[in-house]
């Protein structure tokens, strides 16, 4: 987020690797792994908000993690990975 406040160009690396990424989301969604419902771009960025979203919430919201007993870095990224793993999951089809 700092390095956006610096540049406010895209960096070709960067790009580029976001375009590797991007392409193996469409090619999981081709496949059926991944729900095709999203554009794979804004999938990513969705991806991409819930893995930093402690880094961006409140110092109010951060305040509450001791008392609710998510402050360790496993529980969070046991979260994240939930979360995520629920954000990509393809539909499922009732009959």
């Amino acid at each position: 987020m700092w390095a956006g406040l610096e540049r406010q160009r895209p960096i070709d690396v960067e790009v580029e690797e976001y375009r590797r990424n991007v392409a193996a989301i469409k090619a999981a969604q081709e496949a059926g792994q991944v729900r095709a419902d999203i554009p794979a771009i804004e999938l990513m960025a969705m991806v991409i908000a819930l893995v930093i979203s402690w880094d961006t919430a409140s110092w109010s919201l951060k305040a509450l993690r001791a008392e609710t007993g998510h402050a360790s870095f496993t529980g969070r990224k046991a979260a994240v990975a939930a979360a995520v793993a629920g954000l990509v999951q393809p539909p499922r089809i009732h009959s």
